[in-house]
């Protein structure tokens, strides 16, 4: 491995025993015309996570770093540290119960990235993955003609969904505020505050897989859940950007507001109806469109 790589693959991990290998062999299964250097954030699993991380980087020595135990450090704080021992020029990230889907991923995103200096980051296609095995095309609601964006788009709505979507300049992530490390941040937090800096390029090409229930810290939770979580960090998020952009956070909480109240509504039904009906609804509905 060169000294100082064109690229850093960060993996972020934590009691990902079921999931990690996969997640590892979509990372050495790339094909780059760039070098390229995997660290191991792993945020002392309690499962055998670590003991499967520790074969791969026997196995890839000169390819796998392993950042060393300290203690568990939270899922914000794990991925500060995962950041800051990246060396490359940029930074994909793979969360370790996701995976990727396409050899070539890698490499379009830094053809992207070479080509868009103007882009702080960028991103690509999600797929679910739902517990029965059924892959679900995530809806961004974002066209193909339009491959770059702006941070006011994506505070009205997350289209990225995902880290493990996501390549980002090395650059930007170093003059991100140290503040937004103190917050819980997900995906979504970091790419704001990435997208202050520069603009947000899109390749509309499914290329990562999300586990829709996987057992990380933010996939384990329901859909409400996860919306009732979104609309408690929304203020906090406001106040990190300094209410610079206030009434789109407004309207980005009032729009999750509506989502989680039809969010709870059929899972109420769901759990009074037959599946048939539920099956019927749907259909009606998408006639009524």
């Amino acid at each position: 491995m060169t000294q100082h790589p064109k690229l850093s693959v960060l993996i972020t991990s934590y009691n990902h025993e079921k999931y990690i290998q996969e997640a590892l062999d979509s990372v050495l299964a790339q094909k780059t015309q760039v070098p390229f250097e995997i660290i191991v954030s792993d945020d002392c699993s309690t499962d055998r996570t670590r003991e499967i991380l520790e074969d791969y980087q026997q196995r890839y020595p000169s390819m796998i770093r392993l950042l060393p135990v300290e203690k568990n450090l939270g899922i914000t704080k794990n991925l500060q540290r995962g950041l800051s021992a990246c060396s490359g020029e940029y930074i994909a990230i793979l969360e370790g119960d996701d995976y990727w889907i396409s050899p070539l991923k890698l490499q379009k995103q830094v053809e992207f990235l070479d080509h868009q200096p103007e882009c702080s980051f960028c991103f690509n296609g999600l797929l679910f993955l739902n517990n029965d095995g059924v892959y679900v095309e995530f809806q961004n609601g974002l066209s193909p003609r339009s491959p770059i964006l702006s941070l006011i788009e994506l505070i009205e709505n997350n289209f990225i969904g995902n880290f493990s979507t996501c390549m980002y300049r090395n650059e930007v992530v170093r003059k991100l505020p140290p503040k937004i490390y103190e917050v819980f941040t997900v995906d979504w937090m970091f790419n704001m505050a990435c997208a202050e800096i520069g603009s947000i390029g899109y390749l509309p090409l499914q290329m990562t897989v999300y586990r829709k229930q996987g057992q990380g810290a933010w996939s384990s939770l329901a859909d409400s859940q996860q919306i009732k979580k979104i609309m408690d960090l929304l203020p906090i998020y406001d106040e990190l950007l300094d209410y610079r952009y206030s009434p789109y956070f407004t309207k980005s909480v009032n729009f999750h507001r509506s989502h989680l109240k039809r969010t709870r509504r059929n899972a109420f039904l769901k759990k009074i109806l037959p599946a048939s009906v539920m099956t019927f609804l749907k259909k009606f509905k998408s006639l009524l469109k």
